[in-house]
């Protein structure tokens, strides 16, 4: 199948290739999960607490039902309520997210008074271009800068020295702002995003693809970032990896590598090290899985992330979005706040 879809690649373009991926694997679905009028009684151990989290999530305390359901979560791994419950904390931390969104936008005259934190590490999304000779020299737009961005903020978030601005809420504030990826090359933008969000570093990149002919392993990948200090106003450091398209892991690593040494971090954890998937067809998965999410596809984006599970069993990434993904529903107002009655522990 991998050679059909390289041969195939130039002539429809990087989205295409991805929606080949999937179409070739239409036999790997993810299962469904098990409808809540079927779902069992709960232990008793948790049904008291996750009662708690329906009281709190009527009162429209959301931070009181993500406390209430996280805690009982790691008890539920097994039993057939826990997609649904990874789900609709992925659904309250989203609403969460865009309530910051909204307070931090309308707050930012008065951040003059807050300095940004040195520690915090704001990775903004990605710009993309895609350039083949197949097609002109025609840049078309493709997902894979999402999976990129992905990858290098998980990398950082294993650094004990650093702390990572959450992508949702990273992406909520930027649809407040209404800026897109390209707009956040301006200098004056990132720093004015970096200072809303109280980073003291902002990361900004790119992502370049040529095809040069009808081969799309011999096509280059070129990933080029800038680190900005927004407390002292200035570039801290460029980065640069250019090499084979198939090589991403490699040069998403020289990047990480590269943001860490002019941050002037010299030791990190081995964890930063290991690679997240070397299985192209499971990253293309996982990339268009980001793309499906970012517009609230979720049935779509579950599916592609199974699938890139399905490529590569090992890829914790895929694995973490494809457990959160949300199942039967795409707003907090769906989530049920009257469930416990029927599935009560006794």
């Amino acid at each position: 199948m991998k050679a059909i879809v390289m041969k195939t690649i130039v002539q429809v373009g990087v989205i295409g290739l991805l929606t080949i991926i999937l179409v070739a694997c239409k036999s790997v679905e993810a299962p469904p999960p098990l409808p809540l009028e079927k779902i069992p009684p709960l232990p008793a151990s948790v049904s008291e607490r996750y009662q708690q989290g329906e009281k709190q999530l009527a009162k429209g305390d959301l931070p009181g039902t993500i406390a209430a359901w996280q805690e009982i979560l790691p008890q539920l791994t097994n039993h057939p309520i826990a997609p649904h419950l990874r789900g609709w904390l992925t659904l309250l931390r989203r609403e969460e997210a865009k309530r910051y969104a909204r307070e931090a936008a309308a707050s930012e005259k008065n951040l003059s008074n807050t300095p940004p934190n040195a520690r915090v590490i704001a990775v903004l999304p990605f710009s993309n271009i895609f350039t083949s000779a197949a097609f002109g020299g025609a840049s078309k737009p493709k997902p894979f800068n999402q999976a990129l961005a992905a990858f290098v903020m998980a990398d950082l978030s294993r650094v004990p020295e650093l702390q990572i601005v959450e992508r949702d809420k990273m992406q909520f504030l930027l649809d407040e702002l209404a800026l897109s990826s390209s707009g956040l090359t301006d200098p004056a933008t990132r720093l004015r995003v970096g200072r809303i969000m109280g980073a003291g570093h902002v990361v900004t990149g790119q992502v370049s693809t040529f095809v040069s002919g009808s081969d799309y392993t011999d096509s280059e990948y070129a990933i080029n970032t800038v680190v900005a200090d927004v407390i002292a106003e200035e570039v801290r450091g460029v980065q640069e990896a250019v090499g084979g398209l198939l090589k991403f892991y490699e040069l998403e690593k020289e990047i990480v590598y590269e943001i860490l040494a002019d941050l002037e971090i010299k030791t990190f954890p081995k964890s930063v090290k290991k690679i997240h998937t070397k299985n192209w067809d499971a990253y293309a998965a996982f990339a268009l899985g980001l793309e499906y999410l970012s517009k609230d596809r979720f049935e779509e984006a579950r599916e592609a992330f199974f699938k890139a599970i399905h490529f590569d069993p090992e890829f914790e990434l895929a694995r973490e979005a494809y457990d959160s993904v949300p199942v039967g529903g795409n707003r907090v107002s769906e989530i049920p706040v009257s469930l416990s009655p029927k599935i009560q522990g006794e």
